[in-house]
C-alpha cells in the first residue's frame, strides 16, 4: 500500500479462526454496509456507515438472533432513542469491534 493513497476496498477481520466483522473502507474510512458477529458467527449487529461515521439504521441482536433493538443515525449522530423490542427493556446493545486505523 502506497502511503499517500489511503486504502479503499472491502476489510474483514478475524479471531482464532472466526469472523468478527466485515465490511468497506473508501479513502481509509468506512463506508456502506459493515456485520459485526459474535464468537458462535452469529450476528451482532448491522448498520452503514457514510465518510466513516454511522449512518442510517443499525440492527442489533442476541446471540440467539433475536432483536435486541435499533437506532437511527445521520451523518454519525444519533437520532432519537434507541428502539427497544419488549417495553422496559434497557440492554444496551454493543457495536462490536472497531477499526482501528
Amino acid at each position: 500500500m502506497n502511503d499517500q493513497y489511503p486504502f479503499s476496498g472491502s476489510v474483514e477481520s478475524f479471531s482464532d479462526g472466526k469472523k468478527e466483522f466485515e465490511g468497506n473502507v473508501k479513502d481509509g474510512l468506512r463506508e456502506g454496509l459493515w456485520v459485526y458477529y459474535y464468537p458462535s458467527g452469529q450476528k451482532k449487529s448491522e448498520g452503514c456507515f457514510k465518510n466513516g461515521v454511522k449512518n442510517g439504521t443499525w440492527n442489533y441482536y442476541a446471540e440467539n438472533g433475536s432483536s435486541l433493538g435499533t437506532e437511527n443515525y445521520k451523518d454519525g449522530t444519533r437520532l432519537g432513542n434507541q428502539v427497544m423490542p419488549e417495553e422496559g427493556d434497557t440492554t444496551a446493545p454493543e457495536e462490536g469491534v472497531e477499526l482501528v486505523s
